[in-house]
């Protein structure tokens, strides 16, 4: 069985085409054109942080997370106030910081409240 990418729009055989979760379906990409739109989704991102933040990953620093260390969906963390470039966090504790407010207030209060938790037993 063969079938047409939607973006090279070249026939080719199923097997260059990823199965979706659907049973029996597969992507309508072929497995090199997700490829290559990986690569223009980097560049894209590259140049829309630069107009967004005036920097670019790489002169802010590693590709790390600046707080637990992932390397898995690295944004860059600015204040929503002043605009200024705080480092690079993963999504979850970018997002974790994001939901306590961006304030140091609340993330002391959660800091409190799990060293506390260590603390007291509700009989589990």
């Amino acid at each position: 069985m063969t079938q047409v990418c939607k973006v090279c729009l070249v026939e080719k055989p199923c097997g260059m085409f990823e199965p979706t979760g659907n049973k029996n379906h597969r992507r309508k990409t072929c497995r090199k054109c997700r490829g290559m739109r990986f690569q223009l989704n980097v560049a894209y991102r590259h140049t829309q942080d630069k107009r967004k933040y005036g920097i670019t990953r790489e002169k802010i620093g590693p590709n790390i997370c600046m707080i637990c260390g992932s390397t898995e969906t690295i944004c860059i963390d600015h204040c929503h106030e002043t605009g200024k470039v705080r480092g690079l966090l993963c999504r979850k504790c970018n997002t974790g910081i994001g939901m306590l407010g961006d304030t140091l207030v609340q993330l002391r209060l959660a800091v409190k409240y799990l060293e506390n938790s260590l603390e007291v037993d509700y009989g589990r």
